[in-house]
């Protein structure tokens, strides 16, 4: 067993767990404003840009601890029942979005899924009675992507949305 501390913030889209000895600390709930498409990549909302960089250091990393993990719920990943987890070892890009630079069909966030965790959420949420199943096949839509490209660049932590 292990002590676990969690704390809720106003800020909610993403949910991240870090084991550190006996100890697990679960770090905050958080929404983040990924801001209009791609737009914060391409410099032009800079506001939004700091706003998610605040987040990070302010609520998610005031230790310099990195998650082991996220989970993301994104706006941008809605679907008919049953809910759809996105449950690849390596999920491709979704560019969900039109009319913007050629370049900003090129990006990539590289970071690796995790079929673990993500059967985990699934398992969690049919035990409460929310239907739901792994979709290997849908990638990080804007709403993942935008974001991470810009609180972890690295693109090292494994994602689930």
């Amino acid at each position: 067993s292990c002590t676990q501390t969690h704390n809720n913030h106003h800020h909610n889209n993403s949910a991240k767990t870090q084991k550190r000895s006996n100890v697990c600390m679960k770090l905050p709930t958080i929404f983040v404003n990924h801001g209009g498409g791609p737009l914060p990549l391409l410099g032009k909302q800079p506001d939004i840009v700091q706003h998610m960089k605040d987040i990070l250091t302010h609520h998610l990393s005031p230790t310099n601890e990195r998650p082991k993990s996220i989970i993301v719920i994104s706006a941008h990943w809605e679907t008919s029942l049953p809910i759809q987890i996105t449950s690849s070892p390596h999920p491709t890009m979704y560019y969900d979005y039109n009319g913007f630079p050629a370049e900003t069909y090129q990006y990539k966030y590289n970071a690796p899924g995790s079929p673990k965790l993500a059967s985990k959420v699934q398992h969690l949420l049919q035990n409460n009675g929310i239907d739901c199943e792994l979709n290997e096949t849908r990638g990080y839509d804007h709403g993942v992507f935008v974001p991470l490209m810009i609180m972890y660049p690295e693109a090292n932590i494994p994602i689930v949305c």
